[in-house]
């Protein structure tokens, strides 16, 4: 796919979100996917068209949404479709649309996928969610070993078909998903929790009539009620007081799509490429963990820790750079006095020799600088503080009462 005829029409992609581009997944994802072609400097032109099922009439995509979509599919010459999220891929898988046989489909950010329960899918490949609820589960069982009763939570759409068959011999798995209950039956559930439980938290909005709620605000009413123990499955909450979980990176995820998009834009067949399972891993903030009584060993290894304590050396880098830079300064003053002190001792060692009589230099606390004794003047004193006292009786005597009257 290199770019060599610049007369080259770009490749076209109808990207198709289940959700909007407010919703922070959706968001990562498709900027994961746009910088992957970005980052390559691949000729491609993508259309997006979001379902929006978050507030749509039963988290579903609306007839007139598949209306639009079915007009755009058959109105324009794309190259590839992509879907992302299970409410997209399953009116594909589903077949509510279908596409051409030669209009290849990649799907991603799908939760549960297994092709075994599919009847043969065609020109399509794609990137699943992997199995991060099970995942959370087994990383709280470890965290908090005492538990009975685990939750787990997703919104109305689809995506809690797949999470309802998350099963666990040992403990009671309940699921509580927005088709069966409001934010208020929520928010009361959680509240009722024993102690001896924990969730594990994918998305929510209820398809039940009451006021739309944003995400955040259901993470923050979550920490008012002081919920137990929470993990979460994607990186939505941590502002709200979530801690963290094992989680999948949206825009990572989309990086992922788009390489295995390339391959199919390369003329690759989609069948012949197997379904993939995206990357995952535990995430947490460390200024949230005491909350939950959890600290860093407590975590996996491969935990990529958010705002961890830094070191004493990257806290005060500046003061001490400061300090040293400081005390080298001082360094080289005491330095250049040293030397020119020494060098003002030689020159008078020079004079005083040169002198026709014996000379004694004395300053006024005593201290002998100088001394000729003989015809050869005595070692520089100014290394080591001598006086008069120190030396033979009779070169005391000879100098003893000429420097009393001198000082």
């Amino acid at each position: 796919m290199e770019n060599t005829d610049a007369e080259r029409p770009d490749k076209r992609i109808l990207y198709i979100s289940s959700y909007d581009a407010s919703y922070r997944w959706t968001n990562d994802l498709l900027s994961g996917f746009r910088r992957y072609f970005h980052d390559r400097s691949l000729p491609v032109t993508i259309d997006t068209l979001e379902l929006n099922v978050l507030n749509a009439p039963g988290l579903a995509p609306s007839a007139r949404e598949v209306g639009r979509l079915r007009g755009q599919l058959s109105g324009a010459a794309y190259d590839l479709v992509v879907a992302a999220g299970n409410p997209a891929a399953d009116l594909f898988f589903d077949r509510v649309l279908t596409l051409p046989a030669d209009l290849p489909l990649v799907f991603c950010g799908y939760h549960g996928f297994r092709a075994t329960a599919r009847p043969p899918l065609g020109n399509v490949t794609g990137l699943a969610m992997p199995e991060v609820n099970l995942r959370n589960i087994e990383l709280g069982l470890q965290l908090w070993p005492r538990t009975r009763n685990i939750v787990l939570i997703t919104d109305g759409s689809s995506t809690a078909d797949q999470l309802a068959a998350v099963r666990l011999p040992e403990v009671e798995i309940t699921l509580i998903n927005g088709r069966d209950d409001t934010t208020a039956d929520l928010l009361r559930k959680l509240a009722g929790l024993p102690d001896d439980s924990f969730v594990v938290f994918n998305n929510w909005r209820s398809s039940r009539p009451e006021g739309r709620e944003l995400l955040r605000s259901v993470f923050e009413q979550m920490a008012q009620n002081r919920t137990k123990s929470v993990l979460m499955t994607q990186d939505s909450g941590f502002e709200a007081g979530i801690p963290g979980g094992v989680m999948v990176e949206g825009g990572a995820h989309g990086y992922e799509t788009a390489r295995l998009a390339e391959r199919v834009l390369n003329g690759e067949a989609a069948e012949r490429i197997p379904v993939a399972t995206g990357a995952s891993r535990p995430v947490f903030d460390y200024d949230l963990l005491a909350r939950y009584h959890l600290t860093p060993e407590m975590l996996p290894a491969d935990t990529l820790l958010l705002h961890p304590p830094r070191s004493f050396w990257s806290r005060y880098k500046l003061e001490i750079a400061s300090g040293l830079a400081a005390l080298i300064a001082a360094l080289l003053v005491f330095i250049f006095h040293l030397i020119s002190r020494q060098r003002h001792s030689r020159r008078l060692q020079v004079i005083f020799r040169t002198l026709p009589v014996r000379v004694a230099a004395a300053d006024a606390r005593g201290r002998i600088h100088f001394l000729q004794v003989t015809d050869e003047a005595a070692p520089d004193f100014a290394a080591e503080t001598w006086t008069l006292q120190e030396f033979p009786a009779d070169i005391r005597n000879t100098f003893q009462e000429p420097v009393r009257q001198v000082l």
